[in-house]
């Protein structure tokens, strides 16, 4: 039995997979379409077959498009974290009186001068103060304070006599004009005892102020000698 030969032709194509010259369907060169890069916007898209065939080169021309997306504006989410950071801290300004009312200090401590000192500055007051009794009678004739806070243990002399130095002066200023006052004194002493307290009352002090104390303690006494804090009960009621 004779075979049968069958020929078949053959056809060879030189040109590689993927090739733009060849017929075959391609996946389009855009990613926009293909679901596997994330769809951005872009302007111009030039497409040049690679020196092998086998990848197309893509260059996108950026910034081009007026809708660019790189342009677009926050996400919520952005937004959201934007409106939560905490605003920027601000330095609390020093409080400034219209008529600012002068304390005049007289304690032999400077550490408590310093702490008097800058309590009170910050509220607005200005402060003189002396550490020696001798000085602070002296630093009397010339200054009218608003308030006084004078310790009692100083190392030339008692608070006391300071104190009489104090009625003196203004004694001699009332003799002259009736609308001076002698102003509020606030005694400072490491003794709460009765019987300092005793001779406070017969002395015609304001108030104490009993070490160690407090900033707070300090403005609220000093505040209350001024009649800042109507509605708070005086701590002058103390002495009484």
């Amino acid at each position: 039995m004779a075979n049968q030969q069958t020929s078949t032709t053959v056809e060879i194509n030189n040109m590689a997979e993927g090739s733009p010259d060849r017929g075959e369907e391609r996946e389009p060169a855009t990613p926009l379409h293909t679901g596997v890069m994330p769809a951005v916007g872009v302007g111009k898209i030039s497409i040049t077959p690679s020196e092998t065939g086998l990848v197309n080169a893509v260059d996108i021309a950026e910034g081009t498009d007026e809708d660019d997306a790189q342009d677009a504006s926050l996400t919520t989410q952005e937004t959201h974290e934007a409106d939560a950071k905490p605003a920027p801290k601000t330095e609390v300004a020093p409080t400034s009186l219209p008529n600012p009312k002068t304390v005049f200090i007289v304690e032999d401590t400077a550490e408590l001068i310093e702490v008097m000192d800058a309590t009170l500055s910050r509220l607005g007051f200005q402060v003189t103060s002396e550490t020696h009794g001798a000085k602070a009678i002296e630093t009397i004739k010339t200054l009218t304070p608003d308030v006084i806070l004078l310790d009692i243990g100083l190392p030339d002399m008692t608070g006391w006599k300071i104190l009489d130095a104090i009625k003196a002066r203004y004694k001699a200023l009332q003799a002259t004009d009736t609308t001076v006052k002698t102003p509020p004194i606030i005694v400072i002493t490491a003794y709460d005892d009765p019987a300092n307290r005793l001779v406070g009352k017969l002395q015609g002090i304001f108030s104490y102020l009993i070490k160690p104390f407090t900033p707070d303690e300090v403005e609220r006494v000093v505040r209350s000698a001024l009649g800042m804090d109507k509605d708070k009960s005086k701590s002058g009621d103390a002495a009484k």
